[in-house]
């Protein structure tokens, strides 16, 4: 019975041996590769992919495009890089207007975080960029997801030149009944750490059974072959990297802080919301409309398509965009 499991003990201690060998070698070639895929980014988005400085750090934004109205983006929570993001609709609406994307502090190549990242702390480093980039410039601001609820907070704060905002499946307010705690996720940034998900987008099968391909099929056809590898190549490095993580723990706690706020009264906003999300969840219209001040000119749009609505319905979102900025021209 002992020399049974001594064997099996080394059995267990070689298959332990094996794995952590493989984690290590995965962790070296991931961490040699992350120089090249960062020049790499920076290459494909050129000249328009700039640095700028605030008293928070170092940030990297892109900026097309001129115009009357500056239309600044801002992404969604798990979206490494915002301006591959929204890149064809960026390029599209930069025909008629400035677009600004700015890279949160510990997104991409931007500087790492220093402090929590709170609500108010997220939204000061945002404004110190904005004010540095489109002082006196009128601005409407693009959300996709969480940022929604970030520019519900941001526009009380800071309502200087904000002149609109249209919403991309914006996340809902909360609807907990007491505060939620900050939480703590150490598995996403021990699989950056290591490059697992590196391999994983290395690997077809696993990216098939893993989702991404289905993301990457679903984009429309204005997200070209060269962007998509560009997108797979982003996540590789930058998705889920340890300076991610703080906004991953303050979400609940930053979408609790909101949940009475409203938009001001005077506030054009449209709210696109994805038919599958709505197919998911039948209040989230109601989710939206409970941000609304004036319905005058507060409205909320269904648009057939996934949470991804700029990849998915691209041109229906471009549309519902420029619908948007007609209407509201004399703002």
């Amino acid at each position: 019975m002992k020399k049974i499991f001594k064997i099996i003990l080394k059995m267990l201690l070689s298959i332990l041996l094996m794995v952590m060998l493989v984690l290590i070698g995965s962790s070296i070639y991931h961490h040699k590769e992350i120089r090249h895929d960062k020049a790499e980014y920076a290459e494909f988005l050129e000249k328009d992919f700039k640095a700028i400085e605030s008293n928070f750090g170092k940030f990297r934004y892109l900026d097309i495009g001129e115009g009357e109205v500056t239309l600044v983006y801002r992404g969604g929570l798990t979206t490494p890089s915002f301006s591959l993001d929204f890149l064809p609709l960026a390029r599209e609406l930069s025909q008629n207007y400035r677009i600004l994307i700015i890279e949160p502090l510990g997104y991409n190549l931007s500087d790492q975080p220093s402090e929590k990242r709170t609500l108010d702390q997220i939204n000061r480093e945002f404004n110190s960029v904005v004010n540095l980039l489109a002082q006196n410039e009128k601005i409407v601001l693009i959300n996709h997801s969480i940022s929604a609820l970030y520019s519900l907070d941001y526009v009380k704060e800071y309502p200087e030149n904000i002149v609109g905002i249209i919403n991309i499946d914006g996340s809902r307010v909360s609807i907990a009944d007491k505060a939620p705690e900050s939480s703590k996720h150490l598995t996403p940034m021990l699989i950056n750490k290591v490059g697992f998900l590196r391999l994983i987008l290395s690997n077809q099968k696993l990216t098939d059974f893993y989702g991404f391909t289905y993301m990457l099929e679903s984009m429309s056809d204005k997200y070209d072959e060269e962007l998509k590898k560009q997108i797979i190549n982003v996540n590789k490095w930058a998705y889920w990297q340890q300076s991610m993580i703080g906004y991953l723990e303050e979400a609940s706690v930053n979408t609790y802080q909101v949940k009475d706020e409203h938009y001001p009264n005077d506030m054009p906003v449209l709210s696109l919301v994805a038919s599958k999300t709505l197919r998911q969840d039948s209040d989230w219209i109601e989710g939206q409309k409970q941000v609304f001040s004036n319905t005058a000119i507060q409205a909320v749009k269904v648009v057939d398509g996934e949470h991804y609505l700029h990849h998915t319905s691209t041109d229906e979102v471009l549309a519902e965009i420029n619908r948007f900025m007609r209407e509201n021209s004399q703002s």
